[in-house]
């Protein structure tokens, strides 16, 4: 039997389900929640911006961030998801994943995974399951997820 993980997140939580088949209980292996996510922005950065000089003259202004705070967050969460789907392909011997996750955050986790962990995802949700229970949740896993491996 396959060793199926199915990740459900978005920026600021996640829950890893585990089962073997369409038809066996899908059990949780564990469960994250980002406390920073739910911070506000004023909150998340305690400093205020740089100050800089301009190039030509004497003013003064603010530097901004290349990348929000929220953006920022939702990336340090993904790349720790990511970590934990490396560690079962390599550890856990995990073959198939499944992502479910609301279309931004989803990106976010397609770039943290490294290409041979991609090469196990065979589904992709672009949705917010996070909460859901089981039944829920089965309503949307495609059948590909559990066909034979070949």
């Amino acid at each position: 039997m396959a060793k199926i993980w199915i990740l459900l997140a978005d920026s600021g939580a996640a829950r890893l389900l585990q089962t073997e088949d369409a038809g066996a209980t899908l059990s949780e292996l564990q469960a994250w929640a980002d406390p920073d996510a739910r911070l506000p922005a004023r909150e998340r950065e305690a400093d205020g911006p740089g100050r800089s000089f301009d190039s030509k003259g004497m003013g003064r202004h603010a530097m901004e961030p290349d990348t929000d705070p929220k953006t920022r967050e939702a990336q340090k969460f993904a790349r720790l998801l990511a970590e934990q789907l490396h560690q079962g392909r390599v550890n856990h011997g995990v073959q198939r994943m499944a992502l479910v996750a609301p279309p931004a955050f989803l990106g976010q986790l397609r770039a943290a995974i490294d290409a041979q962990t991609r090469q196990l995802v065979r589904c992709e949700l672009d949705k917010d399951l996070v909460k859901s229970d089981e039944r829920a949740l089965r309503q949307y896993l495609p059948a590909e997820l559990f066909s034979t491996l070949g």
